[in-house]
């Protein structure tokens, strides 16, 4: 497991090779590369499968998503009302990143959600664990 997220951090930081991310002062090693797209993976269709947490555009997991698993820092990219899940091992809590650097907030552990109402234009990203 450890080599796997090893090669999909190297990956990563080779495709970003030349992008400037800045992280609040909370942030960890462990948090230091984004990931910067829309993945719409099938773990997240209608709510996040086991093992994963998931971002959604529209509220009650509905529009595009992005699907977590891998421990990263994750764009998001939205400024509608969107939802989210959270069905990563249980226990496990999500950090949420402001736009405008105010402090993180520790989202609730897994098995958690918020299927409304979740204002995306402020957020910046998500670290998943």
């Amino acid at each position: 497991m450890i080599m796997r997220r090893m090669a999909v951090l190297a990956a990563t930081v080779a495709a970003m090779a030349g992008t400037v991310l800045t992280l609040p002062a909370a942030a960890s090693a462990s948090t230091a590369v984004a990931t910067p797209y829309v993945n719409n993976p099938s773990q997240c269709q209608g709510g996040a499968d086991p093992g994963w947490f998931c971002a959604y555009s529209g509220q009650n997991f509905t529009g595009q998503s992005i699907g977590m698993y891998d421990c990263a820092n994750y764009l998001i990219p939205w400024t509608s009302k969107g939802s989210w899940d959270n069905e990563q091992t249980p226990g496990t809590r999500p950090w949420l990143y402001w736009a405008n650097g105010a402090t993180a907030w520790h989202m609730p552990a897994a098995a958690s959600y918020q299927k409304t109402n979740v204002d995306w234009a402020p957020v910046a990203s998500i670290t998943n664990c």
